[in-house]
């Protein structure tokens, strides 16, 4: 399981590449028009027409560059304005001779091709400034993997030896929603079994801070904060649980990029959405302390 930090840097390699491709050996600049009587003020190369096959790399390209530059947005929020100042130009050169929708300054394909890969430099380097201790792991689950296992002691995943087990307020708020209103008597008894667990780990200490479920192996902690779904993936609904999760998620994320963050889900809506986020998942771990948990990486 890789890192955010990680997997960012590796969907910046592969926009590198097609963006390589489609300067390179698709896009054409115009030279520009030499006549006594016109002067040019402004850029005075022109973009040629994209072949059909080259449009279809250019969607491809935008399509897969916003999902990396929402989630960077997000990630850089509390940044300085420096930095911030810093991403927005790096964002609106790569738009520009990615979209070639305007006369440029670049006089040779070659010459936007090294602007565009050095604005994605400049925006991982954007990204290096975050803070983020390094090396931990930290699982967020949903509430029917805690519903479905209850045992927070008998959680074990195989890409870590020891991790971190963190509690969403939207979770927090179903279990006590399941616990007194689910039709299922089952599931009531599963809910409140997770909550009278996650009591007693708030009895130990600061649940805020962290607290041992299993010594040197598993620690829990609480998140307190409901996200600001308006600074969020633009994507996200605010009236949806499940999306107010992932909302959540990605403010962990953002203090944590260099360390492992982990969505642990069955539902399979949920896992689409995290896909799209760009957010890793994994399937719950099965009651058998025997088992270990699948991962399924974020493509």
């Amino acid at each position: 399981m890789i890192t955010i930090a990680e997997s960012l840097a590796a969907d910046a390699e592969r926009l590198k590449a097609d963006i390589r491709v489609l300067l390179e050996q698709h896009s054409r600049l115009n030279p520009p028009l030499h006549s006594e009587s016109i002067v040019i003020l402004g850029p005075s190369h022109f973009w040629a027409d994209l072949s059909v096959e080259a449009q279809r790399l250019q969607t491809k390209i935008l399509n897969d560059y916003k999902k990396y530059r929402d989630l960077i947005r997000v990630l850089i929020r509390g940044l300085t304005d420096e930095s911030q100042r810093a991403f927005k130009e790096a964002n609106d050169l790569i738009l520009r001779l990615v979209e070639q929708d305007y006369a440029t300054w670049c006089e040779t394909k070659q010459e936007a091709t090294e602007q565009t890969l050095a604005a994605f430099d400049r925006i991982q380097s954007v990204v290096d400034r975050l803070y983020s201790p390094d090396g931990v792991s930290l699982v967020v689950s949903d509430t029917n993997a805690l519903v479905a296992n209850p045992n927070l002691d008998h959680w074990r995943f195989g890409w870590c030896d020891s991790f971190t087990i963190v509690f969403t307020p939207i979770v927090l708020a179903e279990l006590d929603e399941l616990k007194i209103s689910h039709k299922n008597a089952s599931v009531r008894e599963k809910a409140e079994s997770v909550i009278r667990r996650i009591k007693e780990l708030a009895r130990r200490g600061e649940l805020d801070c962290g607290v041992p479920v299993l010594r040197n192996t598993i620690m829990a902690r609480s998140v307190a904060v409901e996200p600001n779904m308006s600074e969020t993936l633009p994507w996200l609904d605010a009236t949806n649980n499940d999306d107010r999760f992932l909302a959540s998620v990605i403010e962990i994320i953002r203090e944590n990029v260099r360390s492992t963050v982990t969505i642990v889900t069955g539902d399979v809506n949920l896992q689409n959405k995290a896909r799209f986020a760009r957010i890793p998942y994994c399937e719950p771990p099965p009651i058998l302390e025997t088992t270990i948990a699948q991962e399924v990486p974020c493509p």
